[in-house]
């Protein structure tokens, strides 16, 4: 369950969507999911550990998106 602090901080980690979209929570996590590999420089284990997920619900998350 997210909080609201938490769900502002994964907005604020993601780029902010263009007017008019419509953020849907898959959106909303591919985002938050990029950001923080970028942020990592494409490190798994590091953004595993940044999004406060384990590394295998990442990867999972990153064939999902097609980011692998």
């Amino acid at each position: 369950m997210l909080t609201a602090r938490e769900l502002s901080d994964l907005t604020v980690a993601a780029a902010p969507a263009p007017l008019g979209e419509h953020l849907e929570l898959a959106s909303l996590e591919e985002r938050a999911i990029r950001s923080a590999f970028d942020k990592t420089e494409n490190n798994q284990a590091e953004t595993a550990r940044l999004l406060g997920i384990g590394v295998d619900a990442l990867r999972y998350r990153l064939r999902k998106f097609g980011l692998r």
